[in-house]
């Protein structure tokens, strides 16, 4: 009998111990979150401003950065199809809604630019030129720079 209550002694205490772990990882989830994104830990995030700091590119966008900018709409040019970048896509979906963001989903294909994506993300961006937008992808990559350098020669060329 003194053994039974022993063990039954520790596992209410164990049982303790693993719900307190496990809301105190639920409570801090977004600081957990922060410290282990693979993007910061790596040196890998990346957000290049134009047009004094009201439209942004870079890498998939936290609060942190959204705050920072003081964004009002994010443009994600991933590819929900695929599943890594359907999560990422709802991931940030989720951010802006909590945000107050408006979310737009614009892909652009990775392996093949198409010219009439390209003009109308233009066309978007010049009709919302006083509105803080951010456009993400995961990594900063070629259809991020393409789009950089269209926006550049589109500004020169209205100036």
């Amino acid at each position: 009998m003194k053994k039974l209550g022993a063990l039954l002694l520790r596992i209410s205490l164990f049982s303790v111990f693993i719900s307190y772990f496990i809301v105190a990882i639920i409570v801090n989830s977004d600081r957990i979150e922060n410290r282990l994104d693979p993007l910061t830990r790596l040196g890998l995030r990346e957000v290049r401003c134009l047009r004094h700091n009201t439209l942004c590119l870079g890498t998939y966008a936290n609060e942190k950065d959204l705050g920072k900018y003081r964004i009002r709409t994010v443009i994600s040019i991933l590819n929900p199809i695929f599943p890594f970048s359907r999560e990422i896509v709802q991931a940030q979906k989720e951010t802006c809604r909590k945000m107050n963001i408006d979310f737009v989903s614009i892909p652009i294909s990775f392996f093949s630019d198409d010219e009439n994506i390209y003009k109308n993300l233009l066309r978007f961006l010049h009709y919302s030129k006083n509105r803080p937008v951010y456009i993400n992808g995961y990594l900063f990559d070629h259809r991020l720079e393409e789009l950089e350098r269209r926006i550049i020669m589109q500004d020169i060329g209205s100036e």
